[in-house]
């Protein structure tokens, strides 16, 4: 028969965190067991449960009003992290170069890897080397390169199984000379809005040049002095879309209340059947405004 002793038991065994019952600060519970002294000891949780706020995060998380648990919930630690933010903190990390001479964050060597110098200003832009270069330039969106050297690789790479590859071709680079199989070229324009189109995207925007034209007539040109302006055709565009998603609430609205019961008039009828064809012209003009927008955007790389 095995002898089995009994467990040793006081403070000094017990090293578990305590934490304090929300209902009834003098218990202190180990934190393991708080749910279990909820619903097994705490006598307060019982009449109180049902007043009292719980966290959807976390459902030992309690507060006394709606007002706090709104506060609460924007800074609890078991909150779920929002992906939206990371999309945000990279892009801030690799795009913004520094004002001490080298690039920041992530971004730290891609001018070395790029083969041109690294960034000199808070807009990332930086002398583009062409080639190998991770991205084709220097820094993530450095500026305008005007060439490099030939490949070169760094950072330890093994190159004993593709030494002639490295040093004769390299890959082509991802934002320098179009399809650059050598590696030499342009390293590419630095503005953000500067990234080569394809030439899906090129073809798009000639045919919207040819298919879209201003309130007066005049196709859309780069010429400064065309008597309409894109900008200003934006903007009358943007009135258009605002007035009809409003007419577009009110048709909805107007479909809530017949179906609540409410007689229409023959007014309120004929906009109620002319929905879908408001949903198409809103479709249509949001449509101008993005081919417009990549317009403005092909002007400036250009």
């Amino acid at each position: 028969m095995v002898e089995t002793r009994p467990r040793k038991q006081g403070p000094e065994f017990d090293i578990e965190e305590k934490v304090p019952c929300f209902f009834d600060p003098n218990h202190m519970v180990p934190k393991s067991r708080l749910m279990w002294h909820y619903t097994t000891k705490c006598q307060a949780y019982k009449y109180m449960k049902n007043q009292v706020k719980r966290c959807p995060y976390n459902v030992l998380h309690f507060t006394h009003t709606a007002v706090e648990m709104e506060l609460h919930k924007r800074t609890c630690p078991d909150r779920p992290r929002d992906r939206s933010n990371y999309a945000d903190t990279f892009q801030n990390n690799t795009t913004n170069g520094s004002t001490n001479g080298t690039t920041n964050g992530n971004n730290s060597d891609w001018g070395d890897w790029a083969g041109g110098t690294p960034s000199t200003n808070s807009n990332g832009r930086g002398r583009g080397g062409g080639g190998v270069g991770v991205r084709g330039r220097g820094g993530y969106r450095g500026g305008r390169g005007d060439g490099g050297g030939p490949p070169v690789r760094r950072g330890g790479w093994d190159d004993s199984s593709d030494d002639e590859e490295a040093t004769t071709r390299g890959p082509p680079s991802m934002y320098g000379a179009a399809r650059s199989e050598s590696g030499y070229g342009d390293g590419g324009a630095g503005d953000d809005e500067g990234y080569p189109e394809s030439e899906a995207a090129q073809t798009e925007f000639r045919t919207a040049q040819q298919e879209f034209r201003g309130s007066d007539g005049n196709s859309y040109t780069n010429d400064n002095s065309s008597q309409y302006s894109i900008v200003e055709e934006i903007a009358e565009l943007h009135e258009k879309e605002k007035e009809l998603r409003q007419n577009i609430q009110k048709v909805e609205a107007m479909e809530t209340d017949a179906e609540l019961g409410d007689v229409l008039t023959e007014e309120e009828q004929r906009m109620v059947d002319s929905r879908g064809e408001l949903q198409e012209e809103l479709d249509e003009i949001t449509r101008r405004i993005q081919m417009l927008q990549l317009g403005q955007r092909q002007q400036r790389a250009g």
